[in-house]
């Protein structure tokens, strides 16, 4: 996919990567969406539509990827793979989405939350939070999140913004939908654009 399919939202967010995966990791993002307990995500996102549910576990794994090629990038971090693995819902750890380490040792971990382009276009661009989410209502200084906007294929993503988790306390509003265990940030809301440095 080249960078003119997400133009509208790619003008709109300044963004600072667009990645396109790699064959091998279309295949790799694909069988792993395939093979998804779906009950289990279903539960936990409450989405309930199968091939919705696969789409979002899809989507989310390559931003992961588009994260960890941005980080590779700027030759500045160490970050982990996205993880492929599929478990048992009783074996399943809340791990951070990704790790990444600096030259001074530092490590940094990273959630990464990802919209689908036509919401973004159709609706105003917001990512959606659980209320119940300690890794990003009680960050600690060493927590950041990735906020990104995949293709309409979901094979590639635009990275709006990479921040500290606990600078983005205060861009917390309702969900459109009024939902009482959620709660959304909206693109508008983000700071100016920023590259993100070692410090």
């Amino acid at each position: 996919m080249t960078n003119n399919t997400m133009t509208q939202t790619s003008k709109t967010a300044n963004i600072i990567f667009h990645y396109d995966l790699t064959e091998q990791e279309a295949i790799d993002c694909k069988t792993f969406a395939a093979s998804i307990d779906v009950d289990y995500y279903a539960k936990r996102s409450k989405q309930f539509n199968e091939q919705r549910c696969r789409n979002q576990q899809l989507r989310g794994k390559v931003a992961e990827y588009a994260v960890a090629a941005y980080l590779a990038a700027s030759k500045k971090w160490l970050c982990t793979s996205p993880d492929l693995s599929i478990l048992p819902p009783s074996q399943k750890t809340y791990k951070p989405d990704l790790e990444a380490s600096t030259t001074s040792g530092a490590i940094k971990t990273i959630a990464v939350k990802t919209i689908g382009y036509e919401g973004a276009v159709k609706y105003s661009p917001s990512w959606i939070f659980q209320k119940n989410d300690k890794h990003i209502y009680s960050p600690t200084h060493n927590d950041l999140i990735a906020f990104c906007v995949s293709s309409p294929d979901n094979l590639s993503t635009d990275i709006c913004r990479i921040l500290k988790v606990e600078n983005i306390q205060k861009l917390f509003k309702p969900t459109k939908a009024n939902f009482p265990d959620k709660q959304a940030i909206y693109l508008s809301d983000l700071p100016p654009l920023k590259i993100l440095t070692r410090k």
